[in-house]
């Protein structure tokens, strides 16, 4: 492939780049589309950290605070879906320890008070196995979620 042809497609990535951020698991899914060599997917991916359009470290902790606040997620499914695009372990443990832990659980309680709208069972303890199960499949810890749950069914 030539120069012309790389900058061409180094120009498209960059805008795709710019309008949210992406990691390398992102780009090369986008750019799968085109017949390119490993090499040259490999110079691009260089190429755009090189020049800051792809930052592992602030794509880690946007992901985390837009997958929090917007979708939920507790921190086992955002750490899983991280792990998915490939991004490094203490990168993923560093955005994690951003969140504050008031506003986790603030965001746990409200799912919980919400999802136990919607269970008709009268038995506690079937509530609570209800709600365990929701709050583990949110991603939510084990931990904190039993804590949470006798709290809000203690009231």
């Amino acid at each position: 492939m030539n120069t012309e042809q790389f900058n061409k497609i180094l120009s498209k990535l960059q805008k795709y780049c710019s309008s949210s951020e992406k990691c390398s698991q992102d780009v090369l899914d986008y750019i799968s589309k085109y017949e390119l060599t490993p090499e040259f997917k490999n110079n691009i991916i260089k190429s755009l950290i090189s020049e800051k359009f792809i930052d592992h470290k602030r794509y880690a902790a946007a992901f985390v605070n837009d997958k929090l606040k917007f979708n939920k997620w507790g921190k086992i499914k955002i750490y899983y879906n991280l792990k998915q695009k490939n991004i490094e372990e203490k990168l993923i443990q560093q955005s994690l320890q951003l969140v504050s832990e008031t506003e986790y659980k603030e965001i746990l309680i409200t799912l919980l008070k919400n999802k136990i709208k919607t269970i008709k069972e009268k038995d506690r303890n079937k509530i609570k196995a209800s709600l365990l199960r929701y709050s583990y499949s949110r991603g939510f810890e084990y931990e904190v979620s039993d804590k949470l749950i006798d709290s809000i069914l203690d009231k």
